[in-house]
C-alpha cells in the first residue's frame, strides 16, 4: 500500500495554491446520507432527521481532541422533499419535507445540532423535473393556462432518444411531454420564466428560512434542450451562473455542487458558474486502477484534475448511490478499500464519503 501511495506526492511538482483561493468546503469531508435508510428514531422502520441528530456525536462530536468520531465537516443530505417514492427525486413540493422523515422543527433542530459542531449541512435540490404528481404538472396536463408551459408539450411526438438511448417523450391528455428520466420525471421548462423565478425562490426559502449551507444539484447538464440537443446547452451553463450568484447574494457563504456525470471536458463548462462539480473519472479510474493494479491511468487522471480545474474545487468520491457499493466493486477485498479510501481522501479536491464506507 505505500508504494501505490507514494505517487501521490510526486506527481504534483507544480505547485499552484500560493495565490489560491479556498473556501470552508475545501477544509471539510462530507457524509453523503440516505436518511431513509440511516437512522430510525421511532420505530416506524423508515430513517428520519432525529435519527441523524442521533448518531452526529459519531460523525463530529464538535471537539477536535477526541478520536471517537469521523471529523465530518459536513453533509449531504438526499432528496428531502414531499415524494411519492423512496428515492425521493421526483419532487410534489418543494418547500415541504418528506413527512416520513419528520417535522420542519425536527429537521431545525438537525441543523441546529449540527452547527454548534462545526457541521455544515448540503441538500440534495432536484430541480430537473418534479414528480407527474406535482401540483405544477397536474395542471400543466390539464391544459391550465398558468401551467402550461412548466413543462414541455408537443402536439406530435418527436422520434429523437435521449442520451443513453431511452424514450423521452410521453403521450398523455391527447399531446406529449418530455421526460428525460422517465414518464413519472418530466422536465421543468426553464424557457419559462415563472418557472425561472419559482426555482430561484425555492433556494431562497432553503438558504434563508431553513438554513441549509447549500445544494447538491442533481441532474445539472440537462436544464435546456435545443432540439435533440439535451445536455449541457449555453442556455444550461448560464442559468447555473445566475443562480450561484442568486444564492451567494442571500448567503456569500453558501455551496452549490453539481451532478455533471461526464467526461472532465464536459464538466468544464461549468468551472466559474457553480461553484464545482463532482469528478466522476477520477472516481472511475481509482476504482479501475486499484482493482487491476495498473495505476498509470490513474496517475495521469489525478493529474488532469488537478491542472483543468479552478484550484481544489472538484469533489472526488469512490461510489455513491446511483452506483454499487464499493466493497462490492472490490469484491469485499478490505486491503483494496482501504487503499482507494487513503487515496481520494488526501489528494487533492474535496471528499464525499457515502454513509456506511467508513465501517469497511
Amino acid at each position: 500500500m505505500r508504494g501505490i501511495l507514494l505517487f501521490a506526492f510526486w506527481i504534483f511538482i507544480p505547485m499552484k495554491w500560493a495565490a489560491a483561493q479556498t473556501y470552508w468546503w475545501n477544509e471539510s469531508v462530507f457524509y453523503e446520507i440516505f436518511v431513509r435508510s440511516f437512522q430510525d428514531s421511532n420505530g416506524d422502520g423508515i430513517g428520519d432527521f432525529n435519527g441523524i441528530t442521533s448518531r452526529l456525536d459519531y460523525l463530529n462530536d464538535g471537539n477536535p481532541d477526541t478520536k471517537t468520531d469521523l471529523g465530518i465537516g459536513a453533509l449531504w443530505l438526499m432528496p428531502i422533499n414531499s415524494s411519492p417514492s423512496y428515492h425521493g427525486y421526483d419532487v410534489t413540493n418543494y418547500k415541504a419535507l418528506q413527512q416520513a422523515y419528520g417535522s420542519a422543527a425536527d429537521f431545525k433542530n438537525l441543523l441546529n445540532e449540527c452547527h454548534k459542531r462545526g457541521i455544515k449541512v448540503v441538500m440534495d435540490l432536484v430541480i430537473n423535473h418534479s414528480s407527474d404528481q406535482h401540483p405544477w404538472f397536474v395542471q400543466s396536463a390539464a391544459n391550465n393556462a398558468n401551467y402550461r408551459n412548466f413543462y414541455r408539450w408537443e402536439s406530435q411526438k418527436p422520434s429523437y432518444l435521449g442520451p443513453w438511448g431511452q424514450t423521452v417523450w410521453y403521450s398523455k391528455n391527447n399531446s406529449n411531454y418530455y421526460a428525460l428520466f422517465w414518464s413519472g420525471m418530466p422536465d421543468l421548462n426553464y424557457r419559462h420564466k415563472p418557472v425561472r423565478d419559482s426555482i430561484f425562490d425555492i433556494a431562497r426559502f432553503w438558504l434563508d428560512s431553513m438554513g441549509v449551507d447549500g445544494f447538491r444539484l442533481d441532474a445539472a447538464m440537462y436544464l435546456y434542450e435545443n432540439g435533440s440537443n439535451l445536455k449541457n446547452q449555453p442556455e444550461t451553463i448560464e442559468f447555473w451562473k445566475a443562480f450561484n450568484d442568486s444564492c451567494k447574494a442571500i448567503n456569500p457563504q453558501a455551496m452549490t455542487v453539481g451532478e455533471v456525470w461526464s467526461s472532465r471536458n464536459e464538466v468544464n463548462l461549468y468551472n466559474g458558474k457553480l461553484d464545482y462539480c463532482f469528478e466522476f473519472d477520477q472516481a472511475q479510474a481509482t476504482l479501475d486502477g486499484i482493482n487491476s493494479g495498473d495505476l498509470f491511468n490513474l496517475k495521469t487522471t489525478v493529474k488532469a484534475a488537478y491542472d483543468n480545474y479552478p484550484f481544489l474545487q472538484y469533489g472526488t468520491f469512490l461510489t455513491n448511490h446511483d452506483q454499487n457499493r464499493v466493497m462490492d466493486v472490490f469484491m469485499g477485498n478490505l486491503d483494496k478499500n482501504k487503499v482507494a479510501a487513503s487515496l481520494y481522501l488526501t489528494l487533492p479536491g474535496i471528499p464525499y464519503l457515502y454513509y456506511g464506507e467508513e465501517v469497511a
